[in-house]
């Protein structure tokens, strides 16, 4: 017998050949399994990123008063960060941020309320100092003292009653 009629052989070769099939076509279970495999990764990196936003976002506050903090809250560190937030949250089956509106309208509101306090504080002090305004917010302030003052010049005295009475008789 030959080894082209050996039956094993062909057998063998035909394993082979369905085998590849298979692995070139996937059932379509195995598609649904890989493309709910798929979408439990992206959902996973979606959380991720949700969660890693809120990192990031405190980390803006922070470089608003340390700039140095900047490398610390890298959009990479902050993604890290938020993988793991997101196993905790689904250990414990909490909701994402995304599922807090409030939370993101604190976040833009103090976006917008941190850097106008810091300059308007500062703005004040450079007017209490006396020295050349330079902003607009000093100018105001300066003109805001320098009218009060006036005010307290311009209003006279009240007059005391004379011989003590109170105007009650």
């Amino acid at each position: 017998m030959s080894a082209a009629d050996n039956p094993n052989e062909k057998l063998e070769a035909l394993g082979k050949m369905t085998e590849e099939t298979e692995n070139a076509n996937p059932s379509q279970a195995d598609q649904q399994a890989e493309q709910a495999e798929q979408t439990k990764a992206s959902a996973a990196d979606l959380s991720a990123k949700q969660w890693g936003m809120l990192m990031y976002t405190i980390g803006g506050f922070a470089q608003m008063i340390a700039p140095e903090l900047k490398a610390v809250y890298s959009e990479d560190r902050c993604f890290a960060w938020g993988q793991q937030a997101t196993a905790v949250a689904e250990k414990y089956g909490w909701n994402g941020p995304s599922n807090m509106p409030e939370l993101a309208l604190l976040a833009s509101t103090a976006g917008f309320a941190i850097p106008t306090y810091l300059l308007m504080k500062a703005s004040i002090k450079t007017a209490q100092a006396g020295t050349s305004p330079t902003s607009l917010a000093a100018k105001i302030g300066i003109w805001w003292r320098t009218r009060k003052a006036k005010a307290k010049i311009m209003t006279p005295a009240p007059a005391p009653a004379a011989g003590g009475n109170d105007g009650r008789e």
